[in-house]
């Protein structure tokens, strides 16, 4: 029986199609610049009053807090002051990063997986870097699921999977050798790994795990690489102390304090809890579709490599269409999306391994493939670091770098079929991938995260955050800002003033108001510990800035923090305060509208600060 490679090739008895592959390729590059296109058109819609206005809160002013696990309100400073605070050209920012870096990653991937292939497909070196550009755009626009649900917003999972979209270009480049590819891949790699760690530490650590590993099994681990890698995660770990602490000893007594404060929230972050599988649970729904992804990749796959490569004209054809369909139709779907719809994301890279298994057989053994296996290892791993540490279901968190699951079954493609034309067997993997990505984009702009209605309806226009971001949101949310903004002229409160926001959520009246969020960007309610967190972050701030604060509150809310954590600074709201606002909350994050209110100081500051100093003393004795 002829092995799969001379199947491939037909009896035609030749080597490639440029025309084909020029078809395919532009076919795939207008359905990935249409999903970008259309992302980036939606930039400028909804918000999110609770994590992404923690994101906001943490980029605009990261100094104000001594303590933070995570270090991506820094490094997307650089950008929000760049981009003069505006929240819709930093959202844009983080859509062309995510992107770039992994077309950047896929360029590289398909130029080590055509590579040996390229001799013997006897075409133009421009035809060949077309496929190249082509491939990595549609293996790019599965990097895009990290927006689903709508979290535009640049934070630590997006900081996180950029490090490790770069951490992937890096072990692509490195080698054992002392070329200079080699050595910009071992410096990519060190920078990766700095980049991870002020996203999430614990995925700082399984990345270096995983990698060494991979080095190690490929056999390129070579000491003064290792040590040039080393020395560059060092030197801007070092850097980023200085710039953020002014020493390395303040930084870490930074991430200590960290530890200890988030440690009393009781919300799952222990070392003990990280180390999981996760629980596996999808509805029947989700489960049928997944299962006839997969068949179809898995059939078309069959199809390319027993039949005809020309099926891959028609996958793209198809392809491209069915994603400006569900582009431009707005596609709308009958039910919101759910915490275990992403892991659709897996069903197209499972038929692309179940296709490599069926005709690759004794090539997994092959000494010559050792170092591609060790890379389908070493990627098949980066969801699992990417989702490592969070509380959440690994499950739920990890396909949203499904873009390394989609990599990984495609090395494991070209290690069954090294055939010059292996393309074509990307290409529906590739294309369904995309089509999952964004179907569940179009979920999730049809049911935004926490919000009342879908993004095509939102038509108001507000002003959100310090660069005075035009944004269109829900009739009842622009309603809700401009009812808080009216209290606070009339009340005279001033941009910067601190504000203490018991309500256990949205974190956004601090945006919304341009007040200073103190102790923490957000004091999260609802967890066993949430009183005691927000006791021990506002135990960090001064008297000074307790005196003038002013607070928000929901008595009857679900997430509420209780009043009682002020009385340890000699706070007593119902004598110490005046309401001056009344809010009905919207129903964007629960079925039910809670009554709000916002508490004015009737003290003088120097009074308050008095009797908050006196009752820290007597605390302290």
């Amino acid at each position: 029986m002829r092995d799969s490679s001379q199947i491939l090739e037909g009896g035609s008895g030749r080597s490639a199609y440029p025309l084909a592959l020029c078809l395919s390729m532009l076919a795939i590059l207008i359905g990935s610049s249409a999903v970008f296109g259309f992302i980036l058109a939606k930039s400028n819609y909804g918000i999110d009053l609770t994590d992404e206005s923690y994101y906001v809160l943490w980029m605009a002013r990261p100094w104000d807090y001594t303590e933070s696990a995570t270090q991506f309100g820094f490094i997307y400073h650089i950008l929000y002051v760049l981009l003069s605070g505006d929240v819709v050209y930093v959202r844009r920012a983080n859509l062309f990063i995510t992107f770039g870096l992994a077309f950047i990653f896929g360029v590289f991937l398909f130029r080590r997986l055509l590579g040996e292939c390229r001799p013997l497909l006897s075409i133009r070196s421009a035809v060949y870097n077309f496929v190249v550009v082509g491939l990595a755009a549609s293996l790019a626009a599965t990097s895009l699921a990290i927006f689903a649900p709508w979290l535009p917003t640049p934070n630590y999972n997006s900081l996180g999977l950029q490090g490790l979209l770069l951490a992937g270009i890096g072990v692509i480049l490195a080698e054992g050798q002392l070329s200079l590819q080699s050595k910009i891949g071992w410096i990519t790699i060190g920078a990766a790994g700095w980049l991870v760690l002020m996203a999430k530490p614990p995925s700082a650590v399984a990345l270096a795990i995983v990698v060494v590993a991979y080095l190690a099994i490929s056999r390129k681990l070579n000491i003064r690489l290792f040590l040039l890698s080393v020395t560059t995660a060092a030197v801007l770990l070092l850097g980023s102390a200085w710039l953020i602490d002014g020493s390395p000893r303040g930084f870490g007594e930074r991430l200590i304090r960290a530890a200890n404060l988030y440690g009393t929230l009781e919300a799952g972050h222990t070392v003990g809890s990280m180390f999981r599988v996760g629980t596996f649970i999808v509805t029947d729904t989700i489960a049928y579709v997944m299962e006839v992804v997969a068949v179809v990749v898995l059939v078309l796959i069959l199809v390319a490599v027993f039949v005809s490569r020309k099926v891959g004209i028609i996958v793209c054809a198809f392809g491209a269409m069915v994603t400006v369909g569900f582009l431009v139709g707005a596609v709308s779907v009958d039910y919101p999306y759910t915490t275990f719809q992403s892991t659709l994301l897996l069903s197209a890279p499972i038929g692309g391994m179940l296709a490599a298994v069926i005709i690759g057989r004794s090539r997994f053994v092959a000494s010559e493939n050792r170092s591609l296996i060790a890379l389908f290892g070493c990627l098949i791993f980066f969801p699992y670091i990417y989702a490592f540490g969070t509380s959440n279901n690994y499950w739920m968190t990890g396909p949203m770098a499904a873009i390394f699951w989609v990599a990984a079954s495609l090395v494991l493609l070209r290690i069954a079929s090294p055939s010059p034309e292996v393309w074509a067997l990307f290409l529906p993997v590739l294309v369904a991938s995309q089509l999952v990505v964004i179907g569940l984009l179009s979920i999730s702009m049809n049911y935004p995260y926490r919000q009342t209605q879908a993004l095509r309806q939102n038509n108001e226009l507000v002003y959100f955050g310090e660069g005075g971001t035009r944004m269109r949101v829900s009739r009842d949310f622009a309603a809700y800002f401009a009812a808080l903004r009216q209290v606070g002229q009339a009340e005279n409160f001033r941009p910067r003033t601190p504000l203490i926001n018991l309500s256990g959520h949205y974190p956004g009246i601090a945006v919304v108001l341009s007040a200073k969020a103190i102790g923490q960007p957000w004091l999260p309610g609802g967890y066993a510990g949430s009183q005691a967190f927000a006791g021990s972050a506002l135990d960090g701030v001064s008297c000074d800035e307790i005196a003038r604060a002013w607070v928000f509150v929901e008595p009857g809310g679900p997430l509420k923090i209780s009043d009682d954590v002020l009385q340890r600074y000699g706070i007593s709201l119902d004598q110490d305060y005046v309401r001056v606002g009344k809010f009905s909350s919207p129903k964007g994050a629960f079925p039910t509208s809670y009554e709000q209110y916002l508490l004015k100081p009737n003290r003088t500051p120097e009074e308050a600060r008095l009797g908050c100093e006196q009752k820290r003393r007597s605390v302290a004795q």
